[in-house]
């Protein structure tokens, strides 16, 4: 009887290797395959940045990336045509703004396009400045949150709901709402590559995909 239950033991603690084994096997694949991915995705965001600025300063069509000459003609707040542009076509800086508007048509009524852009931006509570010195579209229409790098949002994140595990997508929610500075569209990607691929993560990863502080960050207070 006993010979019998250390065969079952044994075979049993055979099975759960092999196990372990396929599935350490597999994260590693998919750790791989993630990784990849987040590079493509950065790649592919910088080439489609990189044409849409070298599309507009040429004025050469590009289907929908380029606007219309007459896009932004209508409009008299240079302030409303820069919410428009950062809105549609993402983060861009003064000079950026500039050809963006001429190209659409916006009428500066003989003044210097940059000065008007730059006043249109002082105190602009929906529009934020990125670590690259582009404006970015935030859409806060009251007191905008403090302004936080992606890693301490994602700490800060965990802190107010008190560790509670969380999947990406709940995360990525948490610190937009928080206003998390990013010099990249691809907030998402960022965020991804910070918890998986930190090698100082301050970050525990469970066996579903959920994410929360380790222990001795969340006690720092």
């Amino acid at each position: 009887m006993e010979s019998r239950e250390k065969g079952i033991e044994h075979k049993l603690t055979a099975d759960i290797r092999e196990t372990q084994k396929k599935y350490d096997d597999l994260m590693e694949t998919r750790k791989e395959v993630d990784k990849q991915k987040l590079e493509l995705e950065e790649t592919l965001n910088s080439l489609r940045k990189t044409l849409e600025f070298y599309s507009s300063k040429s004025g050469k069509g590009n289907g929908d990336i380029v606007s219309s000459t007459s896009e932004f003609a209508n409009i008299e707040s240079a302030r409303e045509a820069i919410h428009i542009a950062l809105q549609k076509y993402g983060d861009m800086d003064k000079q950026q703004l500039k050809d963006m508007l001429i190209k659409g048509g916006f009428n500066f009524r003989s003044k210097k396009p940059v000065p008007v852009i730059h006043f249109a931006l002082v105190n602009d509570k929906k529009v934020t400045i990125t670590e690259k010195g582009t404006y970015q579209w935030t859409g806060y229409t009251k007191s905008r949150s403090e302004i936080l790098s992606l890693p301490k949002a994602i700490v800060k994140f965990f802190r107010e709901r008190n560790n509670e595990p969380a999947i990406i997508d709940e995360i990525l929610e948490g610190i937009i709402k928080m206003g998390a500075r990013t010099t990249s569209k691809d907030v998402k990607g960022n965020v991804e590559s910070i918890l998986m691929y930190n090698k100082d993560s301050k970050f525990n990863r469970s066996w579903d995909d959920k994410f929360s502080l380790k222990p001795d960050m969340f006690d720092v207070s």
